[in-house]
């Protein structure tokens, strides 16, 4: 799998950056050369990139990164990551809202484990701690303004969206997807 994700611009850009994420195997330095030529084999017809036409979103250019920029941050090294984009969950935990606290912390433990196999199938290391939470965190988007994972009529089972903080015994390299959504805007992270 590859996955195109937008990523939140930096702070006083407008530009929104795309991080191209590939499953574990497929080898960096011919997917960036194959990106780049991907980039620059059909120019905007005034030169500045490749036109990207994404349907209600409206028409967009893609211009590749500045070779002397300083390197991406969704790509470093960390113990520890912040989700940006809400964590869609790959198993459902039942009961979080249950009256009954037993069932409800039953629930939440379902839901650290389920990050905590998440971490682990990605990374193959298995995170340390783990904090979560359903609301907006700090530079992060809430996990209500996303649509339902998967959206209507889609295939399989409503996902429960979360947000998390996930440390692991040491450090771990990005970017950093997780969930079942990870290749559609989902469950990006952020090292620390």
């Amino acid at each position: 799998h590859v996955g195109f994700l937008a990523v939140p611009p930096n702070i006083g850009s407008d530009r929104i950056g795309a991080l191209v994420a590939a499953s574990p195997g497929i080898e960096p330095a011919p997917l960036a050369r194959a990106v780049e030529a991907w980039s620059l084999a059909a120019p905007a017809a005034d030169g500045g990139g490749l036109p990207l036409v994404a349907g209600p979103a409206g028409r967009h250019v893609l211009v590749p990164r500045d070779p002397a920029a300083p390197p991406s941050p969704w790509s470093d090294e960390a113990r520890r990551w912040t989700s940006v984009t809400p964590v869609a969950l790959d198993r459902h935990p039942r009961h979080l809202r249950h009256r009954d606290p037993v069932r409800r912390a039953e629930a939440h433990a379902r839901v650290v484990g389920c990050l905590a196999d998440a971490c682990e199938r990605t990374t193959g290391i298995r995170p340390a701690a783990i904090r979560w939470w359903r609301t907006r965190g700090r530079g992060s988007v809430p996990a209500r303004a996303f649509p339902a994972f998967p959206p209507e009529g889609g295939h399989g089972p409503r996902r429960v969206l979360v947000h998390a903080t996930v440390e692991f015994p040491r450090p771990v390299r990005g970017p950093l997807l997780l969930g079942a959504g990870r290749y559609f805007g989902l469950g990006l992270f952020r090292p620390h």
